[in-house]
């Protein structure tokens, strides 16, 4: 299946793109397989994101569907 991927916030300037997940995969999941992609700096950033799907927010152990658009927004700063 096919799931969509969009960066938000600081992370913002990567473009979104698609990525191929197995049936069943789970946001764990997806985030299990971007931490083989992406560096350990990006990863805390994106563990510390909050996750929509299709512009909901969702739980880990959602399991992501054909066509999801996953949005992964990251705090800009702190106060």
């Amino acid at each position: 299946m096919e799931v969509k991927l969009k960066f938000l916030g600081r992370l913002g300037n990567e473009k979104p793109y698609s990525i191929e997940l197995e049936e069943g995969t789970d946001l764990k999941g997806l985030l299990k397989i971007m931490e083989d992609k992406y560096s350990f700096g990006i990863m805390t950033t994106i563990r510390e994101s909050v996750f929509l799907v299709n512009k909901s927010k969702i739980e880990l152990n959602t399991v992501l569907k054909d066509g999801d658009e996953v949005m992964i927004l990251s705090v800009l700063g702190g106060g």
